[in-house]
């Protein structure tokens, strides 16, 4: 079974979803805060990315990413656990709410889900 994770990392060159690194690496570090690993917020990241919302798009083999500011950051947590509000209470998705706080408005990142 492939394990999925999502994490938060910076954005590449140019301030984009490409790191311009070789196919089956071309995802940024992580390590910001911790992975989470989480389907429901995978599921959520790709759909975006393959609808194209926040800018969202395949970036490498079966990894996919979003470029978010601190409030969308935000938003799609809590679009994603509007069910069970509870988990924004709980680590490692408290520390990424503290954390789009304070990204704010002006400051992008990318959302990335990934899977092995």
């Amino acid at each position: 079974m492939a394990q999925k994770w999502c994490y938060l990392g910076a954005l590449g060159p140019q301030a984009e979803l490409d790191w311009q690194l070789p196919d089956g690496g071309n995802i940024p570090a992580s390590g910001t805060l911790p992975d989470v690993h989480d389907y429901e917020l995978w599921m959520a990241i790709r759909w975006m990315a393959d609808s194209g919302r926040f800018g969202g798009k395949i970036i490498d083999w079966d990894a996919y990413g979003v470029k978010v500011n601190g409030p969308e950051v935000e938003q799609v947590l809590r679009e994603v656990y509007a069910k069970q509000p509870d988990r924004l209470n709980q680590e490692p998705i408290s520390l990424y709410l503290d954390y789009a706080r304070v990204l704010g408005p002006d400051r992008y990142v990318a959302l990335v889900a990934v899977a092995i």
